[in-house]
């Protein structure tokens, strides 16, 4: 059986499971901060853009992992600059 939450004016506050080293290796990132005149929650704007973009984070990481793992040559684009075909 699911239980639903009861609904209320405040959105729902998600935390972002941060590594303990990286919150004690860069511990002034995170927290309240103060962003184009808005107070943001870090932890929770990365909870909330990694629930929303998940599967095209995941995509576009298994892209990358694809691209450098091919034995393919690289071609060179139509700017100079090098492109690889992915399937």
């Amino acid at each position: 059986m699911r239980v639903r939450r009861a609904c209320t004016k405040e959105p729902r506050k998600a935390e972002a499971m941060i590594r303990e080293d990286i919150l004690q290796k860069f511990p002034d990132l995170f927290g309240n901060k103060k962003v184009n005149g808005r107070e943001v929650n870090v932890q929770q704007t990365i909870a909330t853009v990694t629930r929303e973009l998940g599967q095209e984070i995941a995509a576009a990481l298994t892209a990358r992992r694809v691209l450098l793992q091919s034995p393919a040559p690289v071609a060179p684009g139509r700017s100079g600059t090098t492109r690889l075909k992915i399937p």
